[in-house]
């Protein structure tokens, strides 16, 4: 195998010394590799959404979703790592290896770019969230040859911005290029202004909730398009990030960030059947989140690129806070409460040449099993930390263990997750309320 040293001696271009117009790259005549990480959005929001957007069947041409999904944990710090790395990266198996959960962040975001560019993939990962322990995403820890890392650039949100008659000191307020900025100078930053960073966590705008970042987040998805050349010739795996459903609370129900919160009468909350503002907040968000992918989607096919091109829509875990899942699976299986609603993660996946309408699996599919699928096209995976063994194969835990563990950095030991609840589901289906167990 190789160590973490050898991954991060090997070269490739850091986001610093080159920012690509175009990072996502697709061949019109090789095959591709696309995920996109949705940070925060529930799976059980999928049923209503298409309920609600009945076009949205035929345009997610291709697609299995799998309701039966489920995260490691409820925040990103535990939930990011197996959707990248597989199940050898859940909180648990982390804890077991008592080595620097750094070191082993890195490793996780490191398995598919190792792989893909061992087999002859160029990989392009944008906005890499959390890749050891940084809460933008620090290049630096992914540098190796063929894979090259990068943070979508300011510029896009600035032109949509002025477009669209959006105040830019607004827009300064998600403190974009300034933090920008401040992480890539992280290694050498004063250790004050680490703290500070760390201290905010990983998955917190670096402000507070505000406009600016809606509308931030929400450009970043609408550039996807902007952002893709669909003529490269060589076969590409991409990853790229957006939290736009962890930024609900400034978007219209028209799908536009707007520079007020969303607001409407406590009454008109209830009379919809959401138990809160956020809650409601958050469907409106989610919904808007898979019609903006799909407007990608539909221009993915006519570049010409989307049948040869293997999609994963995925989430990393699903709200913590005054939200019920109302969806089908849940009330029959009795699981509607918070505590299950908090790692009910999404999953969609388009094979290559996959047609029809979407499509509904009843199969047991944790978001660890993200990297065994998409690892199917170029022969398997196998993890180069651990004796290059294989990465493990299908539906492999049950039980399943999720890890409750605080959302900072700093709140953790060096060496291990802090984890103050843990849930163990049994017998494979998450939506069964029989099945779980709280054991500590």
């Amino acid at each position: 195998g190789m160590s973490r040293d050898d991954v991060g001696g090997a070269g490739g271009p850091s986001s610093a010394e080159q920012l690509p117009d175009q990072p996502l790259r697709f061949s019109p005549s090789r095959p591709n590799t696309l995920i996109i990480f949705l940070d925060r959005f529930m799976g059980g929001y999928v049923e209503g959404i298409m309920a609600a957007e009945p076009a949205l069947a035929s345009r997610l041409a291709g697609f299995v979703w799998y309701p039966r999904t489920l995260a490691a944990g409820e925040n990103s710090i535990a939930g990011v790592h197996p959707l990248y790395g597989g199940y050898d990266y859940t909180p648990v198996e982390m804890n077991a290896r008592k080595k620097s959960l750094r070191d082993l962040s890195v490793e996780a975001f490191s398995i598919l770019p190792y792989n893909f560019s061992q087999h002859g993939h160029r990989v392009n990962f944008v906005e890499p969230g959390g890749l050891g322990f940084t809460m933008a995403g620090d290049c630096n820890y992914l540098r190796m040859d063929g894979v090259f890392c990068s943070h979508i650039p300011p510029a896009v949100v600035k032109q949509h911005a002025q477009r669209m008659g959006f105040p830019l000191p607004e827009l300064s307020r998600s403190s974009y290029a300034d933090l920008l900025v401040l992480l890539a100078s992280m290694r050498t930053a004063p250790y004050a202004l680490k703290a500070v960073l760390n201290d905010k966590g990983p998955w917190r705008p670096f402000l507070d909730h505000s406009a600016g970042t809606t509308f931030k987040v929400w450009a970043e998805l609408k550039a996807f398009e902007s952002l893709s050349l669909t003529s490269a010739p060589e076969p590409n795996l991409n990853i790229i990030s957006n939290i736009l459903p962890h930024e609900p609370y400034y978007m219209g129900e028209d799908c536009l960030p707007q520079q007020q919160k969303f607001e409407v009468p406590n009454a008109e909350v209830a009379r919809r059947g959401h138990p809160s503002l956020f809650s409601l907040q958050h469907e409106i968000t989610a919904r808007c989140t898979l019609l903006l992918v799909a407007d990608y989607l539909d221009f993915l096919k006519r570049a010409g690129v989307y049948d040869n091109t293997e999609i994963v829509l995925v989430s990393d875990h699903g709200i913590v806070g005054p939200v019920v899942d109302k969806s089908s699976r849940a009330l029959a299986g009795k699981t509607s409460d918070n505590v299950f609603v908090r790692s009910r993660s999404v999953l969609l996946v388009k094979k290559i040449g996959a047609t029809g309408d979407l499509r509904v699996s009843e199969e047991f599919m944790p978001n660890a099993e993200v990297p065994r699928i998409v690892c199917e096209r170029i022969g398997g995976c196998v993890n180069p930390f651990l004796a290059n063994r294989p990465i493990a194969a299908f539906g492999r835990d049950d039980p399943f263990y999720v890890s409750l563990v605080p959302w900072q950095f700093s709140l953790q030991r060096p060496d291990a997750f802090v984890i103050h609840t843990q849930l163990m589901l049994k017998g494979k289906d998450p939506y069964n309320a029989a099945n779980w167990a709280i054991i500590k």
